[in-house]
């Protein structure tokens, strides 16, 4: 039986009639794993992934290799690229041995979706109750939310925004952005 991807039913790829204000992109290849720790686990964790991992409450730091986002005040979400998802398991099943810990790969989960452009504010806007003005909520800090009534967790980016939604509510998510950026003009990239 052939893998399935969360969008692969409802992506249409195409160009927008007349410029884009926002692109919309399927990021299939984005590693996830759920980490869980207290205490000198968190230190070892951060020393096995070369970064420590962020302590303030919706915050993101990372390396270029992974990024690590703050869920609880002992639980994140590391984000690689999906090649590089085992090898970090490796390092902290290393790092941490004999150690209380959980470190789990989520990545078939939750879809990951890039809204970007110069009106990716807006559009996210229409279905988001955060302030997502970027003198609050830009770059280095993330957030679990809803958007449109679907939980999502929001990662600002340089041009717009990382999205992680539960793989059920993908399509839902996905359709209901191309409608929302319609009138700024969507182009759409899987």
């Amino acid at each position: 039986m052939a893998e399935c991807a969360p969008l692969d039913n409802v992506i249409r790829p195409g160009a927008p009639n007349g410029p884009s204000g926002v692109a919309l992109i399927d990021r299939r290849f984005v590693g996830q794993i759920n980490f869980r720790a207290r205490g000198g686990a968190v230190t070892a964790a951060g020393a096995a992934l070369g970064y420590a991992l962020p302590a303030e409450a919706n915050t993101t730091v990372g390396n270029g290799i992974s990024r690590a986002c703050w869920l609880g005040p002992d639980e994140w979400l590391i984000l690689c690229e999906d090649d590089q998802k085992t090898e970090l398991l490796k390092r902290l099943a290393d790092a941490l041995a004999g150690q209380a810990y959980a470190a789990t790969d989520i990545t078939d989960a939750r879809a990951a979706l890039r809204l970007a452009g110069s009106c990716a504010r807006p559009v996210l806007a229409k279905g988001c109750p955060l302030d997502l003005h970027p003198r609050g909520f830009g770059q280095g800090k993330v957030a679990q939310s809803v958007l449109a009534k679907a939980q999502v967790m929001i990662l600002p980016i340089e041009d717009g925004y990382d999205l992680f939604v539960a793989r059920s509510f993908a399509g839902y998510v996905w359709s209901w952005l191309i409608d929302a950026g319609a009138e700024y003009g969507i182009r759409v990239e899987s």
